[in-house]
């Protein structure tokens, strides 16, 4: 395998754990990770039964599919400036960068309260939710597994290590095997 760094998205990492096996993988790649889902979109009524998701362009759905399944370690960035938190933004000076024209250049930040992660948003133009609830610059929250994390337009799944783990495992091995004990 010929990958330089991290790997970027759920295939690669598919790939890794094969390459590692399970006990090599769970040491190499422990911690937090945001993984893609694709973008918030508009809802566009149908009939009073049905509704779509709306998107304007072939850019949108070339952007949602290059999000899909993409990865993003939870952690400070090689020479990152020292401090608590772990930034998120279209900044290259932030731990996290995602060139994306809803984020804010500083538009989020992660920091451990104890074992527990939280996240804050940075006084964002478009804002941060968790689970559909707007995140506040003043009140950080709590990040529990799985979950669903919007930033602009972004939308994301928050996974814990061993939930991560779980996730790579079944997409090698179908879900009909169980994940092991490692």
């Amino acid at each position: 395998m010929a990958l330089k760094g991290d790997p970027r998205y759920l295939s690669d990492y598919v790939e890794v754990l094969d390459e590692l096996g399970p006990a090599a993988f769970k040491v190499k790649y422990r911690g937090n990770f945001l993984v893609g889902m694709g973008l918030v979109g508009r809802v566009l009524e149908r009939s009073s039964t049905r509704r779509t998701l709306g998107t304007s362009s072939s850019e949108e759905l070339a952007a949602a599919q290059a999000l899909m399944g993409r990865v993003y370690p939870i952690r400070k960035a090689p020479g990152a400036r020292p401090g608590p938190m772990i930034t998120l933004g279209q900044s290259a000076e932030n731990d996290l960068q995602i060139a994306e024209y809803t984020l804010s250049t500083h538009h989020a930040a992660f920091t451990y309260e104890g074992t527990r992660l939280m996240v804050i948003d940075l006084g964002s133009m478009n804002g941060t939710k968790v689970n559909d609830q707007a995140v506040l610059s003043v009140k950080p929250v709590h990040l529990t597994d799985k979950a669903k994390v919007a930033m602009g337009r972004l939308r994301f799944e928050f996974m814990s290590g061993d939930t991560f783990f779980a996730r790579v495992f079944m997409l090698l091995n179908g879900a009909n095997v169980p994940v092991p004990k490692v």
